[in-house]
């Protein structure tokens, strides 16, 4: 009996969201020909217990694409085999310069797996959008990071969701978690594929997109944004504290939800290839010093990683001591939120996926790595959206 009624529950949830998040029906127009409840609050309750599942049982429309399609088997066998919460696999066809074992990439090779990478990214935040889009709630705080897999993903909310159920939603706050200047993509003419997407990658770029996507003006929802340089020299501190204090100090003591890319600093990560540019020259010569110790060991060449501008040590063993200090620098420098702000966000939807990725996804995805208190955010609450070529890579590594 227990378990009918579990079941009968259960249809009853995914009725009321595909009726709300599908049909883009409101809660009152729900209970007005709903026969059963009639009161919103109990719609509403009933309804949000089934929101995650509907969503893995029928993904939004915009996240199917000729050429992108959920791999549900992969999907399920990267939930069960590590420690993230949840886990969205993409078949991705024709970036195979960005799914090649060798790294890093020669010079010849070198522009093709960026643009690939590019094209990898901008289909991964399409199912990104489509997950975020059903995942948001009344009163949500959300915070965005900087880089293509964030600003693809708002600019797909913005683009597809701008007339469904996110516009419908009060009191969301949106925070931008780093600061920033215009990008610059990586030298290329843009392909067909990259043509439309925006060109400035920072996060309060997909701050403000992700705010028109959800009509935050007509609804009472607030956009904070940092309007700072990605880094600054030591001697002007006390004017980036205080304004970076005043950011925090309008944040909420968790974010409900966290939009991230994560990077590795080996050759294809942007503080790298624009070491010497426009809002990286307080870290510039902290970066030339990695790399010169990367030089010297290259194991260390995939064991420093970065989210939110931040940096950590995920390569095997303790942090070498000349890379933590190094770290601790860059980390000093960087206009960014602090990793207490990372790891206590109660959800953090990670976009990530091809070979520059691969170190350091390995690493958050093992059950138990021997430096978990060196990872700046906690696992078991990552939604990991990647590619079936990283998916089997992780997955195969896990084996070995």
């Amino acid at each position: 009996m227990a378990e009918k009624q579990v079941q009968s529950r259960r249809e009853e949830s995914l009725r009321y969201a595909s009726l709300h998040y599908e049909e883009q029906k409101s809660l009152q127009e729900i209970s007005k020909d709903d026969e059963r409840h009639k009161d919103i609050k109990t719609i509403s309750r009933i309804m949000n217990s089934g929101r995650k599942i509907w969503w893995q049982l029928k993904v939004l429309p915009l996240g199917e694409t000729s050429e992108t399609t959920i791999d549900e088997t992969l999907s399920r066998q990267l939930r069960e085999a590590t420690v993230f919460s949840n886990a969205i696999v993409v078949n991705c066809s024709n970036v195979s310069h960005a799914q090649r074992d060798e790294f890093p990439p020669d010079e010849a090779e070198g522009p093709a797996a960026y643009v690939d990478s590019d094209i990898l990214h901008l289909r991964l935040s399409r199912h990104a959008a489509s997950y975020l889009l059903g995942r948001l709630g009344h009163g949500y705080k959300v915070g965005i990071g900087s880089g293509r897999a964030s600003t693809y993903t708002a600019d797909f909310c913005c683009k597809d969701g701008r007339d469904g159920k996110a516009r419908r939603l009060i009191g969301v706050e949106i925070f931008s978690l780093v600061g920033g200047v215009r990008d610059i993509r990586w030298g290329q003419e843009p392909v067909p594929e990259l043509k439309d997407v925006p060109a400035n990658l920072d996060a309060d770029e997909g701050a403000s997109l992700l705010a028109e996507a959800l009509g935050i003006q007509k609804h009472g929802s607030y956009l904070h944004l940092v309007n700072l340089p990605i880094s600054i020299n030591t001697n002007d501190l006390p004017t980036v504290v205080k304004a970076i204090a005043n950011h925090l100090f309008e944040m909420p003591d968790r974010l409900d939800m966290m939009i991230s890319g994560v990077g590795v600093l080996n050759t294809g990560h942007h503080f790298i290839v624009y070491r010497q540019g426009a809002g990286l020259s307080a870290i510039s010569d902290d970066l030339k010093n990695l790399q010169e110790l990367q030089l010297q060991n290259p194991a260390m060449l995939e064991g420093v990683g970065e989210v939110c501008h931040r940096l950590f040590w995920c390569g095997d063993g303790a942090t070498p001591p000349d890379v933590q200090k190094i770290i601790e620098e860059v980390n000093s420098k960087v206009i960014a939120v602090p990793f207490n702000v990372i790891s206590e966000a109660k959800e953090l939807l990670l976009i990530a996926g091809g070979r520059q990725k691969l170190p350091v996804l390995t690493r958050l995805s093992r059950k138990a790595p021997s430096n978990i208190a060196q990872l700046p955010f906690k696992a078991d609450r990552i939604t990991l959206v990647t590619d079936s070529w990283t998916a089997g890579k992780i997955l195969n590594r896990k084996r070995s």
